[in-house]
C-alpha cells in the first residue's frame, strides 16, 4: 500500500489542450506543486503526486485531489480494503473504471458485484450519497479513489504570463486576483499609499502563501499624487485619481513586462465605476486592462472573497482613499477631465519592491 500522501490529482482543461501546449502546461504545473512543498509524477497516464493534501488542492489546474489505495484485483480484496478505510457514517456511491480491457466483465457488471459483496458492510446509495468511491481496474493492481478534495481548476499559475494588478488589499481586488491567477496569470501587486501598511500585507501574504499566488508586489508612495488631487474640484477628484492611479500602473507594469493591468472595478458599483467614468479612466492607458469581477454585485464579490479565505483579512483593510465622500460625478466627461489634469503632473516614483 503507498503511502499515506500519496494522491491521484484529476484536472479537466489541460486534458483537452494540444499535445504542445499540455506539455508547458503540465511543466508548469509540476513547478507549481513544487512550490507547495509536493512532487508530481505520471504513471499510466494518471497523475499521482505526493505531500500535503490541502496544500496540492489549492494548486491552480487541479480540480480534485483523491486519497489512492491500492490492492490486489480480485473483487473480496476490493471489497474488503474499501470496507477498511470507509466510515460508517457516511452513504457512498460506488463506480468503476475498467482500464484492464482482460479483466472478466464490464465496469457495470464489475460494479454490481462488489456492491453485492458491500452492501452489509458500509451504505451505498446511487442517487442519494455523501461521497463517491472510485475503482479503477488497472494493469497488476486496483486503485482505490476515496475522500476527494476539491481543487481551484482553471490553469497553471503563471502559464499565461503576468499582470499587473492594482491592489488595495480590501474586498475586490484579492478576488479580481484569484480569479485571474486560476486563469493561469501570474500576478504582480501595486499598492499606492503613503506607506506599506500591515493589513494591506497581510492579505498580499495569504494569496502569496496559502493560493501559491508568487508575485511582487510594488509599493509606491502615492502622498504627492493626492496632495495634488485636492486641488481638483471634489466632483472630479476620484476620476482624476483613478487616472492618475492608472498612469502610475502603466509605467511600472511596462517596467516589470507585464501583460496587462488589472482592477477589482465591477460596473455600476460605485461613482467612478459607471460605464462613463470607467471609459474615461480607461482612456489614459494604451495597456489592456483586465476586470474579471465587471459583472459581479457586491453580494457575488463577498461571497466569493469568503470561498477563498481573504473576507476576513480584507475586512481590516482601512479605507485610506476617501478624496471626495459626496457630490461625485457618475460621468466626467473627458474633455473636462483633461481641462483639470493639464495642472497635474505624475511626480517620480518613489517605489519599493516587497
Amino acid at each position: 500500500m503507498p503511502s499515506a500522501n500519496k494522491y491521484l490529482l484529476k484536472y479537466d482543461e489541460l486534458g483537452l489542450k494540444s499535445r504542445q501546449s499540455q506539455r508547458r502546461l503540465f511543466q508548469q504545473l509540476f513547478r507549481n506543486i513544487e512550490r507547495m512543498g509536493g512532487w508530481a509524477y505520471f504513471k499510466e497516464g494518471r497523475l499521482f503526486a505526493e505531500g500535503d493534501k490541502e496544500k496540492l488542492a489549492r494548486v491552480f489546474g487541479i480540480t480534485e485531489v483523491w486519497d489512492v489505495i491500492e490492492s490486489e484485483k480480485d473483487l473480496e480484496s476490493i471489497a474488503s480494503t474499501i470496507t477498511q478505510h470507509a466510515s460508517p457514517d457516511k452513504v457512498y456511491k460506488l463506480e468503476v473504471k475498467r482500464a484492464d480491457k482482460s479483466y472478466p466483465g464490464t465496469s457495470i457488471e464489475i460494479a454490481q458485484k462488489l456492491a453485492s459483496l458491500l452492501h452489509e458492510r458500509i451504505k451505498l446509495g446511487v442517487k442519494q450519497y455523501d461521497e463517491t468511491i472510485q475503482v479503477e481496474i488497472r494493469h497488476g493492481r486496483a486503485l482505490i479513489l476515496m475522500n476527494p478534495l476539491k481543487g481551484p481548476g482553471g490553469l497553471p499559475y503563471g502559464s499565461q504570463g503576468k499582470v499587473l494588478l492594482m491592489f488595495s488589499g480590501g474586498l475586490d481586488s484579492p478576488v479580481a486576483g484569484w480569479m485571474l491567477a486560476r486563469r493561469g496569470a501570474q500576478i504582480d501587486y501595486l499598492f499606492l499609499s503613503d506607506k506599506p501598511h500591515e493589513d494591506v500585507l497581510e492579505v498580499y501574504r495569504y494569496l502569496k502563501e496559502h493560493w501559491g499566488m508568487e508575485g511582487k508586489l510594488y509599493f509606491v508612495d502615492g502622498r504627492e499624487i493626492v496632495q495634488q488631487i485636492f486641488t481638483v474640484p471634489k466632483r472630479y477628484r476620484m476620476v482624476v485619481f483613478k487616472r492618475m492611479l492608472y498612469r502610475v500602473a502603466e509605467k511600472v507594469g511596462k517596467d516589470i513586462d507585464a501583460l496587462a493591468l488589472a482592477t477589482g472595478e465591477s460596473l455600476g458599483q460605485v461613482s467612478t465605476q459607471t460605464l462613463g467614468n470607467l471609459s474615461t479612466i480607461s482612456e489614459i492607458t494604451s495597456m489592456l486592462i483586465l476586470r474579471p469581477l465587471i459583472g459581479f454585485n457586491k453580494q457575488e464579490i463577498i461571497d466569493k472573497a469568503r470561498e477563498i479565505g481573504t473576507y476576513d483579512l480584507s475586512s481590516k483593510v482601512k479605507e485610506r482613499c476617501n478624496l471626495a465622500p459626496d457630490k461625485v460625478s457618475i460621468n466626467a466627461p473627458l474633455s473636462k477631465i483633461k481641462e483639470l489634469e493639464s495642472n497635474l503632473k505624475l511626480p517620480p516614483l518613489n517605489t519599493i519592491v516587497i
